[in-house]
């Protein structure tokens, strides 16, 4: 589930809305007409919201908007929303009461940007992109520049994510190279390379700071967006990152069922749908090591005159007409890497797999040597 609102930054009066979509777990969209979202505000002197997710700020303080949805009997609360809360000022005077997020800079007061992580490990930063880090009961400066010189850039920090378990921490450097670092339990962090490589060896370097961070559950994707107009899609095949330019520069983005919504800087809003964006390509040795650990298929879709041997050779064969029919008979679960001569099948049938629920559908690409990574 996904919730965000409008802003995090109200002053006594002002009006907002909580936007809320849900995925099932056959990655089809759950009907918010159908399973109404309940709202709740922990300190109703500070906020109320309604049974529509509008908000109304009514006095200077802190409040956790908490989302829960009701299906087929289950609740569901994101929270992820438990980090999203309201505040007009903070005096810079010992612990800070709770999670702060997008708070308003004001004389004497810190704003504590886009707080991410669980009740036991906290991060947040800071509008001049510093980090802190939430021990012992408050908020400690986290000096992640001072700990990591010598083996990572000095960074400016412009986003931060907590998706699936993992720690997601992400700036630029001086030469506005933007740059992401990993960590499970928030201690020891990795770099990901946010480099695009097509077959013909071309690289894409993704740069600026990054405006939103979005996290597609299904499939399992990390999206960024940054102010130097670019869309980074990051999928679970470290080597599969795709990164392109888009038509204008971002200055918000969202998720609003099978939809990318992105607020330009122009003011207007367009969308892109989130079939269009998924990268369902995986390397080849990615997907050795997924057919080694998993139950695994590998369909090859090329036509009895094109089927030459390649390093795959237990395969199913199918024509890509036959291939909605035989996905009626699998399993959701399947571990399945569709192959085809050039690429452009193979992507259309894993894609149509996931729309159909299969989760862990890929595209091997082609067998040709420039339409697929070794």
């Amino acid at each position: 589930m996904f919730t965000d609102l409008d802003k995090y930054i109200y002053h006594t009066g002002e009006q907002g809305h909580v936007r809320v979509s849900a995925t099932l777990e056959d990655t089809t969209h759950l009907s918010m007409n159908d399973a109404k979202p309940v709202f709740v505000s922990t300190d109703p002197n500070v906020a109320l919201v309604d049974a529509d997710g509008v908000v109304t700020a009514l006095a200077s303080g802190v409040t956790t908007i908490v989302t829960s949805v009701v299906h087929n009997g289950a609740s569901v609360t994101n929270w992820e929303s438990l980090f999203s809360e309201i505040l007009e000022q903070c005096p810079r005077r010992g612990p800070l009461p709770g999670m702060l997020l997008n708070l308003e800079k004001e004389a004497g007061a810190v704003a504590f940007l886009n707080a991410v992580g669980t009740d036991a490990v906290r991060f947040c930063r800071d509008e001049t992109g510093g980090l802190y880090r939430w021990e012992n009961g408050r908020w400690e400066v986290y000096p992640f520049n001072a700990l990591y010189e010598g083996y990572f850039p000095p960074c400016r920090f412009t986003a931060l994510g907590y998706f699936d378990g993992q720690f997601y921490i992400v700036g630029v450097d001086k030469s506005n190279r933007t740059r992401m670092y990993l960590s499970m339990a928030g201690n020891v962090w990795t770099e990901q390379e946010l480099v695009s490589v097509d077959p013909m060896g071309a690289r894409t370097v993704l740069m600026g700071a990054v405006v939103s961070m979005l996290y597609l559950e299904q499939p399992n994707q990390v999206m960024l967006l940054t102010e130097a107009g670019m869309l980074a899609v990051i999928p679970d095949c470290p080597r599969c990152i795709r990164i392109g330019k888009l038509e204008q520069v971002p200055e918000d983005a969202w998720l609003d069922g099978g939809k990318i919504c992105i607020r330009w800087k122009s003011g207007k809003v367009g969308m892109i749908p989130q079939n269009v964006v998924d990268q369902v390509r995986v390397a080849w040795d990615y997907a050795e090591v997924l057919m080694q650990q998993y139950c695994a298929c590998v369909i090859d879709l090329r036509p009895v005159e094109e089927k030459r041997q390649t390093r795959f050779t237990d395969c199913i064969r199918l024509l890509p007409e036959a291939v909605p029919e035989w996905l009626e008979g699998q399993g959701k679960e399947s571990y399945l890497f569709f192959l085809c001569r050039f690429g452009v099948q193979a992507d259309q049938c894993a894609q149509l797999a996931r729309r159909k629920g299969f989760v862990h559908a890929y595209s091997l690409g082609g067998t040709e040597k420039f339409a697929h990574l070794e």
